[in-house]
């Protein structure tokens, strides 16, 4: 019936609720089963810009193990 469910998971006990019936509706058929860990958005926080990218010589000492 299904072959790939996607099981979003909020960190609520009510979200994982549904776990026992995903086990019941996938038992005995070739399915796999995504969980996915949904969190909210956070709004109105503001972050530094930061350069990750490494500087010249760390980027030589990268390329050098490379």
């Amino acid at each position: 019936m299904y072959r790939k469910v996607v099981v979003p998971l909020d960190g609520s006990e009510l979200a994982e609720e549904v776990l026992p019936h995903v086990v019941e509706m996938i038992r005995g058929r070739d399915s796999r089963v995504y969980l996915l860990s949904v969190t909210p958005m956070m709004r109105g926080v503001a972050r530094p810009v930061v350069d990750l990218r490494p500087d010249g010589e760390e980027r030589q000492r990268v390329e050098q193990e490379l």
